[in-house]
Order: structure tokens, then sequence, then C-alpha cells
């Protein structure tokens, strides 16, 4: 396969416009993957997040 952006790829033809290129195929890296802890930490700090903004906006609510 041809890393080079400007050659086009005959298995494309017919698939893509004649305006249209393809700029990558192939398979993520195994180490950009999302999985397990990751996710519970995403959903954790959401949560946290989320609890904060609430927070603060009942605290700005409050009369002085």
């Amino acid at each position: 396969m041809s890393t080079d952006l400007n050659t086009r790829n005959n298995d494309w033809d017919g698939v893509l416009a004649t305006d249209e290129r393809m700029h990558w195929q192939g398979q993520p890296l195994p180490r950009l993957s999302c999985r397990g802890a990751p996710i519970m930490k995403t959903l954790m700090c959401g949560f946290f997040t989320g609890l904060s903004l609430f927070w603060m906006k009942l605290a700005s609510d409050t009369e002085r």
C-alpha cells in the first residue's frame, strides 16, 4: 500500500466519486482504543463534572 496521499488505490475505483480521495485505510492503533478502565474513568469524570456544575448553579442561585 502506498503512503502517498496523492495516489489513488485502484481498489477504490467505482466506489468513490471522481472528486473524492481516500486519505487513510487500515486499522486503528490498538494502544489508542478505549476499553475497560478508561471507560469507567470517563464516566466518573462526567458524573463529577456534572455534579460540580449542579453544585455551582445551586450556590449561585442562593439569596444573600
